[in-house]
């Protein structure tokens, strides 16, 4: 593929991944997740590591809902 991959979420529109976001979620794919975290203000999930440097990183569009079934 050229310049990023086509990846969605459940039923939702594809989201078009940029080589920038590829590249930064490469790095956090290499880090050590110490902490995963609700952001309630802005309705989207957080997770930090504390590995080397701190490093804060947020995933947006992810709604949290409970789980009903």
């Amino acid at each position: 593929m050229k310049n990023g991959v086509n990846t969605s979420f459940s039923n939702k529109q594809p989201v078009q991944i940029t080589p920038e976001m590829e590249k930064r979620m490469r790095l956090m794919a290499n880090l050590i997740i110490d902490r995963i975290y609700e952001d309630k203000k802005n309705h989207t999930l957080k997770f930090q590591s504390n590995s080397n440097k701190q490093y804060n990183a947020s995933i947006t569009g992810v709604k949290m809902k409970e789980n009903t079934s």
